[in-house]
C-alpha cells in the first residue's frame, strides 16, 4: 500500500482551511447585514409609530386644529437639531419635515 505523499497532505490541508475562512467569512457578512436591516426597520417602524401616535392625540385632543396639530406639537417640542434627526430617519429634507409641523391651515378662533 502507498502511502500520501506529505505535499498533497499540505495541499488538502490548505485548501480546507481556505474553504472555511471563506464560509466563515460569508456568514459573518450576511449576519451583520440581517442585523443593520433589521435596525434600520426597527428605527424606522418606531418612528412611524411615534408619529402615528403624535398625529391621534393631535386630532383626539385639539378636534379643532388642523389634522397636523399632533405634529406640530412634536415640532414645537424640539429644536432644528431633532428635526435633522427626523428628517433624516423619514428620509426627507428637514423643510419638508418642518412644512409637515407647520402645515394645513388652522380654523381661525374668535
Amino acid at each position: 500500500m502507498r502511502m500520501c505523499s506529505s505535499s498533497s497532505v499540505v495541499v488538502v490541508v490548505v485548501v480546507v482551511v481556505i474553504a472555511v475562512v471563506v464560509v466563515v467569512v460569508v456568514v459573518v457578512v450576511v449576519v451583520v447585514v440581517v442585523v443593520v436591516v433589521v435596525v434600520v426597520a426597527v428605527a424606522v417602524a418606531v418612528a412611524v409609530v411615534v408619529v402615528v401616535v403624535v398625529v391621534v392625540f393631535g386630532v383626539i385632543f385639539f378636534p379643532s386644529r388642523s389634522r397636523w396639530t399632533g405634529t406640530r406639537i412634536i415640532f414645537s417640542l424640539t429644536n432644528e437639531k431633532m428635526c435633522r434627526v427626523v428628517s433624516t430617519i423619514m428620509m426627507a429634507d428637514c423643510s419638508v419635515v418642518v412644512s409637515l409641523g407647520v402645515g394645513g391651515k388652522e380654523e381661525q378662533e374668535q
